[in-house]
């Protein structure tokens, strides 16, 4: 028996709804924003955008993800569209830290979405790119917070896109998010998953 995926099968066929043929492409527009994926890197699933965080990025576009002026942290960010699309916004955080598993092809690929985007950033809205791993230490991300000793320390807002799958690290997930997350009552943790996973 040979070893082919359906893709490799099919993939003749999708031409009939075409002239060209049809081909994975790893660069994404999603209104002004221009992304990228990661090449394949193990087994964290960061070479694609799911549609978790496309129902994301339309939620905080029709302004169900309030975050003016507030901290957000985006964990397992992949490309990043949620947290970059926030940053764009008349209505912006005040600072967003975008977060993946410090894997070099992944970690390069969101730090270039983040530079190739910079000049869409509002003023007032700073956005950092830092490498995480969940359960670790997360003083280096809360140290990208301003100082503010009227504030519970912690983000506001905690954004997670379809990280769910992951059951094995959801132990870790957890202990990730009490640490990072403030402790105000107006805190909030966004969670969007496919029924997929």
């Amino acid at each position: 028996m040979v070893d082919e995926s359906v893709e490799d099968i099919l993939s003749g066929s999708l031409e009939s709804l075409g002239d060209a043929p049809v081909t994975d492409c790893d660069s994404i527009r999603y209104g002004f924003l221009n992304l990228s994926v990661a090449r394949k890197a193990n087994t964290l699933l960061a070479d694609r955008l799911f549609s978790p965080s496309l129902l994301l990025a339309e939620q905080i576009e029709r302004g169900l993800v309030p975050a003016t002026g507030c901290s957000v942290v985006e964990l397992g960010a992949g490309c990043a569209l949620p947290s970059l699309l926030m940053a764009t916004l008349a209505e912006h955080p005040s600072v967003i830290v975008v977060t993946d598993h410090p894997d070099k092809t992944i970690f390069e690929n969101l730090e270039r979405n983040v530079n190739q985007n910079r000049h869409l950033f509002r003023s007032g809205c700073s956005v950092h790119c830092q490498g995480y791993e969940w359960g670790q230490d997360v003083g280096g991300l809360l140290r990208l917070l301003p100082l503010n000793d009227t504030q519970p320390r912690g983000f506001y807002v905690v954004i997670m896109s379809d990280l769910l799958h992951f059951d094995s690290s959801h132990d870790l997930l957890l202990l990730s998010l009490k640490s990072l997350l403030s402790k105000a009552a107006t805190s909030r943790v966004y969670v969007a998953a496919g029924n997929y996973t």
